[in-house]
């Protein structure tokens, strides 16, 4: 696991915090498609430094949260992100 800089975007509004980046899943990949989407990338925040964004940068390349999920901490939560020129929209679902 590496931490990596993320901007959370919401409207005009930017935030850089830490994450901390995991692997996508084969069953989420999945999971993804099925919906239309690609998930492509996977990171750990903290709970309270999530409100609710969209949108994601990271290394110049802007992602849309497609799902928020549980982590095995319980101070943070996971995002699944999928590059924006890969269409899709709303997002997947909070479990």
């Amino acid at each position: 696991m590496r931490s990596e800089q993320i901007t959370l975007i919401s409207g005009d509004t930017r935030s850089t915090i830490f994450a901390d980046m995991k692997v996508v899943g084969v069953t989420e990949y999945y999971q993804a498609q099925q919906v239309g989407d690609t998930a492509e990338l996977k990171c750990e925040v903290y709970r309270d430094e999530f409100d609710g964004q969209k949108f994601v940068e990271l290394g110049g390349k802007r992602y849309r949260v497609i799902r928020v999920g549980s982590a095995k901490n319980p101070d943070k939560i996971t995002l699944t992100l999928s590059d924006l020129s890969q269409g899709g929209d709303g997002m997947v679902g909070l479990f």
